[in-house]
C-alpha cells in the first residue's frame, strides 16, 4: 500500500498516511457533517481530495 491511498472499509474511508518496516499507517476520513472537531483533525485541499476521489469536504483524523 502506497502513501495516499483510499481503503474503503464497510462504514468509514481511511487514508494511508505512510508505512515503516512493512506495516502501513492509515488515518480515518471525517465528514465534515461531524460537528465534532478534534485538535488531531486535518482538511485536506480540494487537489488532495480529487486525486483520492473524496468529496470536497472532509478531512483525516491521524
Amino acid at each position: 500500500m502506497r502513501t495516499g491511498t483510499v481503503i474503503r472499509f464497510k462504514r468509514y474511508d481511511a487514508v494511508c498516511v505512510g508505512s515503516l518496516h512493512g506495516v502501513s499507517y492509515v488515518c480515518r476520513v471525517i465528514a465534515t457533517t461531524e460537528a465534532t472537531w478534534h485538535r488531531a483533525d486535518v482538511p485536506l485541499s480540494m487537489v488532495e481530495c480529487a486525486d483520492a476521489g473524496l468529496r470536497p469536504d472532509v478531512r483525516i483524523r491521524c
